[in-house]
């Protein structure tokens, strides 16, 4: 029989100090100890009149290729800066969230993730493979030594404009022109946009900002305006968790079990730590595949792709976990579409599947992915009163109002 003690009952242990004051005190040690920091640390130097250029960009379709995607269109206020889908539907989709998965849009074969505190100077590794990343040589990306810019944040945000399925439909005529392996094809692809949006107000504006002509303009003046926009709009803001650290609030039983529970016993803080509870490396969690993936066949090989190192193979950035509890699905494809069971992920991965529905490409699949998982943190069983624990604490990750 295990022994639950509530907090609310504790007798005083020290003085004047109850037992639930220690777990209190202890979680707040925690946090700051594994790199929390108030939103309020932080002193982002931003360029408002290219930010507000970056946000008509950030939300013009106009952008895209085809004219008929934005970022915006994977980054929506309803969601978080997300999409609410589990798999992304990119180039001929219409609507959002529901309406958008079905309509006859281009499936991207991967989950989209949440823009928070992207702008900050630790946030050095982009996307779910980490194929943005700054290192002490410089930026690594697909642009490989002809990159656009020396900030990952900026490289990161031309990705997704020359990304196929993403913001550019697979025709004829872009496989005729763009479809190679060659860098000067993806500043071709920003060119012939640039072309032909010389007109375009917002193109304009972004020429007057840099003081030169449209005709000048290049992928670096759209990706230095979206990356003002993003590290604008979606900087950190203050928490419940903020507010409890600060001493200005108290958390309930839970969320302080949940506290003590994700830094201890948990073992979550081994990955999710820093000041976007994301060690922005790279881990294997056997989370179900759902979709093609990224490397089709129900696959999705994860930093191998990038890396080509056997080692790296089903491995994944660790997501941050700002705003969490808005923004799911959870899972590199979308699989899981409760908090829950992104928890029991981590440690009991086959309650989640029902392998009599696995073909025996998914089997042998699942098979490497649990032989190839990270055994180093080895996260010992959780009760559900515990996972649900957890999950409150999470949701103290949630912006609230001033």
């Amino acid at each position: 029989m295990r022994l639950i003690i509530s907090l609310a009952m504790i007798a005083c242990v020290s003085g004047s100090q109850t037992l639930a004051d220690i777990y209190s005190d202890t979680l707040k040690k925690s946090v700051i100890r594994f790199g929390y920091k108030n939103p309020n640390e932080y002193e982002l130097k931003i360029d408002m009149e290219l930010a507000e250029i970056g946000q008509k960009l950030f939300e013009s379709e106009n952008l895209s290729f085809n004219s008929n995607m934005s970022c915006q269109t994977c980054h929506l206020d309803e969601f978080s800066s997300t999409d609410g889908l589990p798999n992304a539907i990119g180039v001929g989709g219409s609507g959002q969230g529901i309406a958008r998965l079905n309509s006859s849009g281009a499936i991207v074969p991967r989950n989209v993730l949440p823009l928070w505190g992207r702008g900050l100077p630790e946030f050095d590794t982009f996307f779910w493979d980490g194929k943005v990343q700054d290192t002490a040589k410089g930026v690594i990306s697909q642009f490989l030594n002809e990159a656009p810019s020396e900030d990952p944040l900026v490289v990161a945000a031309h990705l997704p404009i020359v990304e196929i399925r993403e913001m550019v439909i697979d025709n004829p005529e872009f496989d005729q022109l763009y479809k190679k392996e060659q860098v000067e094809a993806g500043y071709g692809l920003f060119n012939e946009i640039i072309t032909r949006e010389q007109f375009n107000p917002d193109f304009i504006s972004l020429a007057t900002h840099f003081d030169t002509d449209v005709s000048d303009l290049n992928s670096k003046h759209i990706g230095e305006a979206l990356a003002e926009h993003i590290k604008n709009k979606f900087k950190l803001r203050k928490t419940k968790l903020n507010q409890f650290i600060d001493g200005k609030i108290e958390f309930d039983e839970y969320e302080i079990q949940g506290g003590i529970l994700f830094y201890g016993k948990g073992r979550c803080v081994k990955c999710h730590n820093g000041p976007v509870f994301s060690d922005l490396d790279f881990h294997s969690i056997p989370f179900p595949q759902l979709g093609f993936g990224k490397n089709g066949f129900g696959v999705d090989y994860g930093r191998y792709n990038v890396t080509d190192k056997a080692s790296d193979i089903y491995k994944f950035r660790t997501p941050p976990l700002i705003e969490v509890a808005k923004t799911g699905p959870y899972g590199h494809s979308g699989s899981l579409t409760s908090l829950n069971d992104a928890i029991i992920a981590h440690f009991d991965p086959l309650a989640l599947i029902n392998l009599q529905n696995y073909d025996a490409l998914q089997r042998v699949t699942l098979f490497h992915n649990l032989q190839n998982a990270n055994n180093k943190i080895q996260i010992p069983y959780l009760d559900e009163l515990e996972v649900m624990q957890i999950k409150k604490f999470l949701e103290t990750l949630s912006f609230i109002e001033d």
